[in-house]
């Protein structure tokens, strides 16, 4: 369905969506996928109800990342990120309820309070590569290339053999 829908043949992608759909007894996983492809596809009536069918898991990850994607694709930032929150709550290491979090902070509050963010969370997480990497986009949101390249530099002391750091170092 993802395929179809990435290569420009979107009608297809939501005829099987519909089909499979029919097929299959409402599995949490799918209806998850379905609201966040109805979303996208501004299709408000099919996306809710694949929520409603998932409003008696409220409390799990499916639910919560399909809601975060309902109300960002509708604009609702401040529903979104509170989902979204949520979302991080039940799994703190979701790396990708991490970014979507950043962006609506940085949508809502801008590209300086989604930093602070990130570099509260790496606080938290000293030397994780990842939340390091998100506090560097960020940084290079805001142009902000001296300090950018001191976090490149912490991270090559820490392990002298990162290939991405030092391409980066290099590139700028």
């Amino acid at each position: 369905i993802e395929a179809l829908d990435d290569y420009g043949h979107p009608h297809r992608a939501q005829s099987l969506l519909l089909e499979v759909l029919d097929r299959f007894d409402d599995p949490e996983g799918l209806l998850g996928f379905a609201c966040r492809f109805w979303s996208r596809h501004g299709q408000w009536d099919k996306a809710r109800s694949a929520l409603e069918k998932l409003s008696n898991q409220q409390e799990s990850k499916v639910y919560l990342e399909a809601k975060t994607s309902y109300y960002r694709d509708n604009g609702e930032w401040r529903k979104a990120l509170e989902y979204c929150e949520k979302w991080i709550e039940q799994v703190p290491f979701d790396l990708e309820a991490r970014e979507i979090f950043l962006t609506l902070v940085a949508r809502r509050d801008g590209q300086r309070a989604a930093l602070k963010v990130a570099e509260k969370w790496l606080e938290e997480h000293p030397e994780n590569d990842y939340l390091e990497n998100m506090v560097l986009e960020q940084l290079d949101h805001l142009s902000r290339t001296d300090e950018y390249m001191d976090l490149l530099r912490v991270r090559l002391k820490r392990n002298p053999e990162d290939a991405w750091a030092w391409r980066e170092l290099g590139h700028r």
